[in-house]
């Protein structure tokens, strides 16, 4: 038993669903919807022809700020082909990407763009798988491939 927690104390403490629910104005809410964050998916191949979902995520705030609220209220766009692949690519923070890694994870394979790993190309980049269930690719293979015309 947790010395900060008395017999009989519910583990997740029920006064946390009494507090105050915060109200803001209608511009606010919906700077902290999905506007904060554009997502646009275009198919696409790498460099060996191997198909997949490029999933470009842009940060649209006026400040270029991403707040963790707003995964609250994202959408992966509709019409995603799950039996492809999906690369990530944009400038995110971490957890921003990480949520759109767990977000996609029925995908075929889920890569994350990595431009420093492509050549002298412009548009050109690595994409980094970290999680398959594809018997094509494997956690820490780099897909070459460029960021389609289509979402630039």
């Amino acid at each position: 038993m947790s010395p900060y927690r008395p017999p009989g104390t519910p583990v997740f403490p029920t006064w946390k669903a009494t507090l105050p629910i915060p109200r803001y104005t209608t511009n606010i809410v919906w700077q902290l919807g999905m506007s904060d964050l554009k997502l646009q998916v275009v198919s696409h191949q790498t460099q060996a022809g191997l198909p997949y979902q490029h999933l470009h995520a842009q940060i649209v705030t006026p400040t270029g700020i991403l707040t963790p609220a707003a995964l609250k209220s994202l959408a992966i766009p509709t019409g995603m082909i799950w039996s492809q692949g999906v690369v990530i690519e944009g400038k995110l923070p971490l957890w921003a990407a990480g949520y759109l890694v767990h977000a996609c994870h029925t995908a075929a394979w889920v890569a994350t763009f990595d431009p420093r790993l492509g050549n002298d190309t412009p548009q050109s980049g690595g994409a980094v798988v970290v999680a398959t269930h594809s018997p094509h690719v494997a956690e820490g293979d780099v897909l070459l491939l460029t960021i389609p015309d289509a979402v630039l």
